[in-house]
């Protein structure tokens, strides 16, 4: 490091600096959904005193652009607000997985299965775990983000290697591959309702499925483990450069260990997996199953569009076995105690959400 801090910088190194220092001027969120707001307002005064309009692909008819400075717009966007935010559909979807994926979360069911998944890999499968959990990580929201880089990093000081190469490795894993998965997670409900909300602009009768973008983030998924471990290894590790370990290295000291009552919980969560979707795919078997379609069909089927309330009955159904097993739940009255910890963090995105309904409304 010291040796290279007389050279001069890359062009790539150069713009990554650029491009920091422009973000870090970057107003707050809620700043930029205001002046966004702003912005849409005065783009309709623009082009409805151009007189701009557009064909309707479907209804072949002329669209044309209105003002909504204008009396009308005025009362239009005065009259549509409520209405506006409460029918926002990716509201209620991401909400009613966040009930789950909650429950889960606040057990501490996330937390155990990501460190039990990593300290579990084998040593030349090391980087490949930590991708692939960090990747899948986005399930748990942020959580993914608190947990990885740092179990990464001891992971590697464990195994007499450069811990700052773990660190880096698991917040690329957590944060480039964000919206990737192994499963159905919140992020693909959310994108599913905005992609429905916009494509019944041109046809009401469409409907977008959370499972429609899902070969894609699961193929993702394994491409981002494998590449992300190969540019590791080819270009992180040797930038980073000869890590020499001062004295005895061990990892019992680290807090990062998954306890005897988390692996019992682990393992509740896991029977109860095989329960729950052994009944699922028993009851997708008969040709007139309810889960299927009219010509006894899946794609499409009332199974595939209803797949976020599987998903929440689900992680619910581990949540409770899971934080039955370690103590978090006692009773009953502790699974909706916990469900309301977990819908407070999701304050910040339904706020978001808000100023998200107020530009679509603009």
């Amino acid at each position: 490091m010291e040796a290279t801090k007389g050279k001069k910088k890359s062009f790539f190194y150069r713009f990554l600096d650029f491009v920091e220092k422009a973000g870090n001027k970057l107003p707050h969120p809620f700043t930029l959904f205001v002046f966004l707001t702003l912005g849409v307002v005065l783009i309709s005064f623009i082009v409805a005193k151009a007189g701009v309009q557009v064909k309707h692909p479907v209804k072949d008819e002329m669209v044309v652009a209105r003002n909504l400075l204008s009396k009308e717009g005025i009362q239009y966007m005065l009259l549509n607000l409520i209405s506006n935010f409460t029918g926002f559909r990716p509201l209620g979807l991401v909400l009613t997985m966040m009930i789950g994926i909650g429950l889960a979360e606040q057990t501490g069911l996330m937390s155990a299965f990501m460190r039990k998944f990593i300290l579990g890999a084998p040593e030349r499968l090391l980087l490949m775990a930590v991708f692939l959990i960090g990747i899948c990580g986005n399930l748990a929201s942020d959580a993914a983000i608190i947990i990885v880089p740092p179990l990464a990093g001891a992971i590697f000081y464990g195994a007499k290697k450069n811990p700052l190469v773990g660190v880096a490795a698991g917040y690329a894993a957590a944060c480039a591959g964000f919206t990737a998965n192994l499963l159905i997670a919140g992020t693909d409900a959310l994108l599913a309702g905005i992609t429905e909300e916009a494509a019944k602009i041109i046809d009401p009768s469409i409907t977008v499925s959370p499972t429609v973008n899902y070969y894609f983030m699961f193929i993702s998924t394994l491409v981002l483990t494998v590449v992300g471990a190969w540019i590791t290894t080819k270009f992180v590790e040797k930038q980073a450069g000869e890590y020499k370990p001062q004295g005895e290295i061990s990892l019992d000291d680290v807090e990062f260990e998954v306890s005897e009552e988390e692996s019992k919980g682990l393992k509740s969560a896991g029977i109860v997996t095989l329960i729950y979707w052994a009944i699922i795919i028993l009851a997708l078997i008969p040709q007139t199953s309810a889960l299927r379609n009219a010509e006894g069909g899946l794609v499409p089927s009332p199974f595939l569009k209803g797949i976020v309330p599987f998903i929440l009955f689900w992680f619910i159904a581990i949540g409770i076995a899971y934080g039955r097993k370690v103590g978090k739940i006692k009773s009953e009255a502790d699974i909706p105690k916990l469900m309301s910890t977990a819908m407070k963090d999701m304050s910040g995105y339904r706020t978001s959400i808000c100023y998200c309904t107020v530009c679509r409304l603009f």
